[in-house]
């Protein structure tokens, strides 16, 4: 059995025991003519019947072909066989999620199997799963993409330390539309060019662009360097930045029920009087509320991260916030990042609320299981994707 097979497999047998099945020697069931990878139980409940496949990429007909064969085979192995009470999950790994996987599993429930259940994951261990009549968002421990493959290797070095991811920034977003980037506005075309526009010693320039050579996501041309493969480029530093701890502490608004235009008020306030002091920002609005701000929100999820600069204290004082201290998520969190110029000089102002750049948003919110892939992919797909073939 391939590698992709045994994962997906053995991601279905964490799900479900979470859920409160144990598993079953497929053995002991017996569905003539129908493939079983896996059997569950549930208490006293029928036995729950897996079928996996993994793909790479989703195509409408195979797709389409295999979920209607699968429930076919099954209908008339549980006939047979005798075991009407039977019931069916369909598992999928898929190397990049599809909302249409997910629309086709469910219209084919509908019109042939209403009791079907399903699992739909990604290479990167984010999904979404339907059973018992439930629908809920996934995201693993474990992702196929092995840290090994997303995580810099010893032969390319950190590429994707806060250091670095500065200087990434400052190639990849000179041009852009400027309420999407703050940084630099000239791309620099050699390594002294790079340390000058970039602050940054030209020793650690030189580091990181042999670095960014030896992972083919950088060339050198008479023009200067070109960064290529911007999608893989960015995909593998989220998977960098997912293994990487964060300096963050959740938050919650003092007052209840803050309304969002009043807690933006707060920080325009807070930023501006520290302007008007002479100091830098305080602190840099990211995750889906800075994409809703920036005018690509994707969902009506409006979760948020500050980027701060000063004492926590200050912060809350001046915001009117307070730890959080449950232990779900929070919707709000307050980050120190490590390199700051990273964030702080990146960032734009969009009606005088200091917003993460563009980049910065899609990596905030990639890994994020409320809707955070379909936004990062919305945001590759109307801004940075074109930008970057007009760039090429």
């Amino acid at each position: 059995m391939e590698s992709r097979d045994k994962y997906i497999l053995a991601q279905v047998a964490n799900i479900l025991s979470k859920r409160g099945f144990s598993k079953v020697n497929p053995e002991e069931v017996n569905m003539e003519g129908m493939k079983v990878d896996a059997v569950f139980r549930k208490g006293v409940e029928s036995v729950l019947i897996v079928d996996s496949k993994a793909v790479h990429a989703y195509r409408a007909p195979e797709f389409r072909a295999w979920i209607g064969d699968a429930i076919l085979r099954f209908e008339h192995g549980a006939k047979i066989c005798h075991k009407p009470r039977n019931r069916f999950l369909l598992a999928v790994l898929m190397g990049r999620m599809s909302k249409k996987a997910a629309a086709d599993l469910q219209d084919y429930a509908q019109k042939y199997l209403p009791d079907l259940n399903w699992i739909l994951l990604d290479e990167s261990g984010v999904g979404l799963i339907h059973v018992d009549g439930k629908d809920e968002e996934l995201a693993v421990s474990v992702s196929f993409k092995k840290e090994s493959v997303h995580c810099p290797a010893s032969s390319q070095g950190n590429l994707f330390s806060p250091k670095n991811q500065w200087l990434l920034k400052v190639l990849l977003l000179p041009g852009i539309d400027q309420r999407y980037w703050g940084g630099p506005k000239q791309k620099p075309q050699s390594v002294g060019e790079l340390a000058e526009v970039s602050v940054v010693s030209q020793p650690a320039v030189s580091a990181f662009i042999n670095r960014a050579e030896q992972s083919g996501f950088l060339k050198r041309s008479s023009q200067g360097f070109i960064i290529q493969r911007h999608q893989e480029l960015l995909e593998d530093w989220a998977y960098a930045l997912k293994h990487k701890h964060r300096d963050q502490v959740g938050l919650r608004f003092l007052y209840e029920n803050e309304p969002e235009d009043r807690f933006l008020k707060k920080i325009r306030d807070y930023c501006n009087k520290s302007k008007d002091c002479g100091q830098g920002l305080p602190i840099v609005l990211g995750r889906h509320l800075a994409c809703h701000l920036l005018g690509i929100g994707r969902s009506n999820v409006r979760s948020a991260s500050l980027y701060a600069s000063r004492p926590q204290e200050e912060i809350l004082s001046a915001l009117d916030l307070v730890v959080d201290e449950s232990k779900s998520a929070s919707s709000l969190v307050l980050v120190r990042a490590p390199f700051p110029k990273a964030i702080f000089d990146s960032s734009a102002l969009i009606d005088d609320v200091p917003v993460s750049d563009i980049v910065q948003c899609y990596l905030d919110v990639y890994h994020s299981i409320d809707r955070g892939r379909e936004q990062a992919e919305y945001i590759y797909q109307k801004v940075l994707g074109p930008f970057f073939e007009r760039a090429h």
